[in-house]
């Protein structure tokens, strides 16, 4: 069932996409993941800048690559291990980094993580969507998603969406 409804998720059409303010969509996600009880507050480090510009991306569709993003730092990262939210302004893009301090991603896994289907986590706990669809929705919006990875260190999900004065200059 979840895997039909997430595909269904993805596949839905976009309502017209208008300028949205990234900061209180991130604030939003994050305070349903607290209220939830899927993050305690104390494992969560945030630094959103206040003056972050629109972007051109349905919000939803942004929900769903932030919690797409937040679950599986929070799945690799131990009990105790903390969380890094940042999102900045940089070269007419709002970047968007969520860190953690996991096992990180081994060199072969990079190379397949946006691979549709493709999981490391165990039978049951992940279906290989999560961040497919996440890159196909970041794409859609013109952005780029990348990742950065230490083994033993953790990994870092980067995403960079053009500000809206530049995205509607493309469209």
């Amino acid at each position: 069932d979840s895997l039909i409804r997430e595909l269904l998720d993805y596949a839905q059409p976009d309502e017209s996409l208008v300028p949205i303010h990234f900061g209180p969509v991130v604030t939003e996600t994050l305070e349903k993941f607290v209220s939830q009880g899927k993050l305690q507050k104390e494992r969560l480090v945030t630094n959103i800048s206040a003056q972050l510009p629109s972007i051109l991306i349905s919000k939803r569709k942004l929900e769903q690559v932030l919690i797409n993003l937040l679950s599986n730092a929070l799945d690799a990262s131990g009990m105790m291990s903390q969380v890094s939210i940042t999102a900045f302004t940089s070269n007419h893009q709002v970047v968007l980094e969520i860190s953690d301090q996991g096992e990180g991603i081994s060199e072969s896994d990079l190379a397949h993580i946006f691979d549709p289907f493709f999981t490391t986590k165990p039978p049951g706990k992940g279906r290989g969507l999560g961040l497919f669809v996440s890159h196909q929705i970041i794409n859609d919006a013109r952005g780029l998603i990348e990742v950065e990875s230490t083994l033993g260190k953790g990994s870092i999900f980067r995403i960079l969406l053009p500000a809206v004065e530049h995205a509607s200059n493309e469209i």
